[in-house]
């Protein structure tokens, strides 16, 4: 396995970033070319790019050495063109609000490549995304459960009904559209492990059960095999299958029929031994058991509160996907 690295400072002996590379190089075997962003370095490695699993890119030159590419967002298009189906990630020091920054598959911060052995099984991951030609092979990897491969199928379907176009001609000039395997890894990164829909984040989780986050976290071991454990697991925050967390509350002792006579919340918070301050409030009431996730108006971080549909509202610049939910808009008083 080989990646190739852009970056102004990749002459720099001391640069962090060649320090990462390296241990990556000796922990994980993954070879690497670190060049900068000038037109004859970058001539050489883009005639051979299909020798990459991965090309990773700057986001922030401080450095201006070519009149053509001031910042690493304008090389998307150079290295796109020439292969549509090898990732291309942007890598910064700084923090960003979302998981992709203009074209580019995916933007990460240098902790990203500190983590040795999530990173080298990122990679593994990709290349087993370039072996999936039906949906059936892509939701094998997603390890998911049997009884929501349907709606899998349905979600992958405008995906897998657009040309097959992951064949590269090294060298030559190809469609700029993406190949199937940068699709799916796209629609994985900006849906399926980021938005609320078959897998939830832990808010999600602990909302379903109608307990606080720091009350599900001490019960994690009872979910454990409702944890996502499929392609990209180690390198995003955790996730459960909806469907699988409640096969397990439903399965447990219930001597009081629970499950019968209250909601699902109801049920599942009394049989986890929620305390007064476990439950679950809506974040602009104060009542128990909101039934969404919500964004505080004007909030950068745009973290994910528990609030009631009634007390929020529905956001209607973001487009709205089947078979996930996005996030309620929570105006703050």
């Amino acid at each position: 396995m080989k990646i190739l690295v852009v970056d102004d400072r990749a002459n720099e002996k001391d640069h962090p970033r060649k320090v990462l590379l390296e241990a990556i190089k000796e922990k994980e075997s993954i070879e690497y070319d670190f060049i900068e962003p000038v037109e004859d370095q970058l001539k050489g490695k883009i005639n051979r790019i299909n020798d990459y699993s991965l090309i990773i890119i700057d986001y922030k030159f401080d450095r201006i050495r070519s009149s053509l590419f001031k910042a690493g967002d304008s090389l998307y298009s150079v290295f796109r063109s020439r292969t549509n189906s090898t990732p291309i990630y942007l890598v910064s020091v700084i923090t960003s609000k979302t998981n992709q920054i203009g074209e580019f598959d995916l933007f990460i911060k240098d902790e990203f490549l500190a983590n040795h052995s999530a990173f080298g099984l990122d990679i593994k991951d990709h290349k087993k995304l370039k072996s999936c030609t039906t949906s059936s092979d892509f939701i094998d990897l997603l390890l998911s459960p049997d009884d929501i491969e349907e709606d899998l199928g349905l979600m992958l379907k405008p995906i897998f009904s657009k040309p097959n176009n992951t064949c590269d001609n090294e060298g030559s000039e190809v469609s700029i559209s993406e190949g199937i395997n940068i699709l799916l890894f796209r629609w994985l990164m900006q849906s399926l492990l980021k938005k609320e829909g078959p897998l939830v984040s832990m808010g999600g989780a602990a909302l379903m059960l109608g307990i606080t986050e720091g009350h599900f976290q001490t019960h994690l071991d009872k979910f454990e095999d409702a944890k996502y454990q499929g392609l990209f697991h180690e390198s995003v925050e955790d996730r459960w299958w909806v469907s699988l967390i409640e096969d397990i509350a439903l399965s447990w002792d219930d001597p009081e029929s629970l499950y019968s006579t209250l909601s699902f919340k109801e049920a599942s918070s009394i049989l986890l031994e929620a305390k007064e301050s476990n439950y679950s409030t809506c974040t602009l009431c104060g009542e128990r058991y909101p039934d969404s996730l919500g964004i505080i108006s004007g909030d950068d971080t745009k973290k994910l509160y528990p609030v009631h549909t009634a007390c929020s509202e529905f956001q209607d610049s973001i487009e709205k996907e089947p078979f996930f939910k996005n996030p309620r808009l929570i105006e703050s008083s």
